[in-house]
């Protein structure tokens, strides 16, 4: 008979395989970062701290200098954009209305019929000659608007701060045509005008002297010749005498001498007794008369008794 089995006797077959006794003493398994020496471990940590300071060195100088460009860009931006004015050649100050041109009387001066009456208009940032001062290009000045402005229609503008007197008062004003050319301009760059240093708009002075110089530089208009940029007149030059060819001279003279009456010079002989004196002798008295002395009276130069017929004193009667 078998004895029973005891609960606390551990059978062979099931007893689980044999484990190695634990050293309690023993050191546990290190890691990777342990495995480095503590001299190891600061010079790695200093590695890394060198490489932050290095990259945000970078980065602050590299952000700087992105702004600083950004900034360099702005400041030429602005500088290179000057400041826009509302002044243009095509719409050069406030509009105060438009009409037709009926009259000119200057190279800068016009008679607008506008809705409320017919204006007398200088044509503002010009000059132009004046006719009754008898200076230099008046006269072509005058034309020269008579043939761009006469029978056309014009808007006339005024600066933005000048007043506009109201209707019927003449004003200074720019006269801009329906193709948007400025006569004032246009006018200048001919040489029909000069350009008024006192003009209302001085937004646009820097264009009025800029197309006054082109047609300097080109010699057109007044700043050509005669004038040449003067407003006084040249003085007239004296009309060059007619010079006569010799060949056409001795065959004027030559039908003259064929019909004429051959005239006898006086003679130089020693005059005859009875003779008035002196060393003018005439062989006749057809002689005298040629030579303009008849009659002879007695004394006189070639008078001599034989030409004195009836003896009276007077010879060649």
């Amino acid at each position: 008979m078998t004895s029973p089995i005891d609960p606390t006797e551990q059978h062979p077959s099931a007893s689980p395989d044999p484990q190695p006794p634990i050293d309690s003493g023993a050191a546990p398994p290190k890691s990777g970062l342990d495995r480095f020496t503590s001299k190891q471990k600061l010079a790695g940590v200093l590695g890394i701290l060198l490489v932050l300071a290095l990259c945000a060195c970078c980065g602050a100088t590299g952000i700087g200098a992105l702004v600083s460009n950004n900034d360099d860009k702005k400041s030429t931006k602005h500088a290179a954009e000057p400041p826009k004015s509302s002044v243009s050649i095509a719409e050069p100050g406030r509009l105060i209305g438009e009409g037709e041109v009926t009259g000119i009387s200057a190279g800068d001066a016009i008679e607008v019929a506008m809705a409320d009456g017919t204006r007398l208009v200088h044509i503002s940032g010009t000059t132009a000659p004046v006719a009754s001062s008898g200076q230099c290009w008046a006269e072509e000045s005058r034309k020269f608007a008579e043939q761009n402005l006469s029978g056309k229609k014009v808007k006339l503008f005024i600066s933005p701060g000048q007043t506009d007197p109201g209707k019927g008062a003449g004003i200074d004003a720019h006269a801009v045509l329906s193709d948007g050319t400025n006569y004032g301009v246009a006018a200048l760059e001919a040489g029909a005008v000069r350009a008024d240093i006192n003009a209302k708009l001085p937004e646009l002075l820097d264009k009025f002297t800029a197309a006054q110089k082109q047609a300097s530089d080109a010699k057109r208009g007044l700043w050509g010749g005669p004038c040449n940029g003067s407003l006084t007149p040249p003085a007239p030059s004296a009309p060059a005498q007619p010079s006569t060819p010799p060949a056409a001279e001795s065959q004027n003279s030559s039908p003259q001498s064929s019909s004429a009456p051959q005239q006898s010079a006086p003679s130089t002989k020693a005059p005859a007794s009875g003779s008035g004196g002196g060393a003018v002798y005439y062989s006749n008295c057809a002689a005298a008369k040629a030579a303009g002395a008849a009659p002879l009276h007695i004394g006189q130069p070639g008078y001599r008794a034989a030409l004195d017929r009836d003896h009276d004193g007077v010879a060649c009667e």
